[in-house]
């Protein structure tokens, strides 16, 4: 598989549009139209920001193999539910200041879920 065919495949396994990774990832929609036609050829700062939003290797994404013909590396992420991938559509849809606000709210929302729940003592 070329380099495009796997963007695509992954793409496509997210359920995501190039639009939608193109934004994610700071480039064009028509830089990922490009990358997976084979018209364009990706570059480091590409192929790194794709592996970071696919959550996948370098070695994965240019179909790099070992000696023995077998792909070293594949992504082990699962594809996304139906309402991950809503939520991750509604992020998108909200302007930095919004998003920003958002994660320091799920931060939050960690730092409490990890602390044991403590009773408030009664005082006798």
């Amino acid at each position: 598989m070329s380099f495009g065919e796997i963007l695509k495949s992954l793409r496509e396994e997210r359920g995501v549009t190039q639009r939608e990774v193109a934004i994610s990832c700071g480039f064009t929609p028509t830089c990922i139209c490009q990358l997976e036609n084979g018209t364009r050829n990706p570059t480091g700062s590409t192929i790194r920001e794709l592996t970071k939003y696919f959550g996948c290797s370098a070695d994965f994404l240019l179909e790099i193999k070992d000696d023995f013909g077998s792909a070293l590396l594949s992504p082990t992420a699962p594809a996304l539910s139906p309402e991950e991938q809503r939520l991750i559509n509604a992020y998108h849809g909200l302007e930095p200041k919004l998003q920003n606000l958002l994660w320091d709210m799920i931060h939050t929302w960690q730092k409490n879920a990890a602390q044991p729940n403590s009773a408030p003592q009664k005082k006798a």
